[in-house]
């Protein structure tokens, strides 16, 4: 969606060149991921990516904003580490099947639709991964951040067994503080 890159493009654009700083909970659960490649699934400005890169892992940034993904590859020059870009339209499944199969896929900040979990579920090779942490409804109630984008909850717990995905649900935990709350999922594709 044009309208989206826009909003993105301009939002990357009038941050300070300051280096983002890695998620919280991701610091935390980074380890059940499996050694080898990682997608990065609506990777702004690298939060993740270069967290991911700096503990060896082989990470593909993917995002709408090409003002963020060049703040990305400034920030990964800057610490020595390599990660590849794409900018591409997260609601264009086609693109997204083109980008190739990984080990682990990553989204932080992002609450995906159910069809795009099912599309990256494809993307996976056997036993691999996907972990994610978003915002629930707590975030919210004590934010104010938009109720759309918050998951409910254990929201995506129903989406493990599906048999269209292979996926099963290893771990869910909800992180509640006094700053908000936010989900964190972690599934894997089946290997057979």
């Amino acid at each position: 969606m044009q309208q989206d890159r826009i909003k993105w493009d301009q939002r990357y654009a009038g941050k300070p060149s300051v280096r983002p700083g890695t998620p919280k909970i991701l610091l935390q659960e980074w380890r059940h991921l499996k050694p080898g490649s990682v997608l990065d699934i609506a990777s702004g400005d690298g939060a993740a990516s270069l967290f991911l890169a700096g503990q060896g892992f082989n990470v593909t940034a993917a995002d709408i904003s090409a003002a963020g993904l060049e703040r990305l590859a400034g920030f990964a020059a800057a610490d020595g580490v390599t990660v590849s870009t794409c900018c591409l339209d997260l609601d264009d499944y086609s693109e997204l099947q083109r980008l190739g199969n990984f080990d682990n896929i990553v989204m932080s900040y992002f609450k995906p639709a159910p069809e795009l979990l099912a599309v990256l579920s494809g993307l996976l090779l056997p036993g691999g991964r996907i972990w994610l942490a978003t915002f629930n409804q707590r975030q919210h109630q004590l934010q104010g951040f938009s109720a759309r984008f918050c998951l409910s909850e254990a929201e995506l717990s129903g989406f493990a067994g599906q048999d269209a995905t292979g996926l099963k649900l290893l771990q869910y935990n909800c992180h509640d503080d006094d700053d908000g709350g936010i989900d964190s999922y972690l599934f894997e594709r089946s290997i057979a």
